[in-house]
């Protein structure tokens, strides 16, 4: 499966391309958290809220705008600061 298969999936909230984007791209996420929370426990918590708000947001994610990652990674951030 690509990056790009996993992204359509989610798109027809199938859950398998959740799955493969978590496998991908939860540590690198959960490394930006951190370095803002400061705490382990925290930052899990965080993760998990992300990956909620990609999955209910996945429909607005644009290709043209930025990669999936960046998208992601600003989503982690905003979470992140927002705590």
């Amino acid at each position: 499966m690509t990056i790009e298969d996993a992204i359509d999936l989610m798109k027809n909230k199938d859950e398998r391309g959740l799955s493969f984007i978590y496998d991908h791209y939860s540590r690198s996420l959960f490394g930006i958290i951190l370095s803002i929370v400061k705490s382990e426990k925290l930052g899990e918590e965080i993760l998990q809220q992300t990956f909620l708000k990609i999955w209910k947001n996945i429909h607005t994610y644009d290709n043209n705008k930025s990669t999936i990652f960046t998208w992601m990674a600003r989503i982690a951030r905003n979470s992140a600061i927002d705590q």
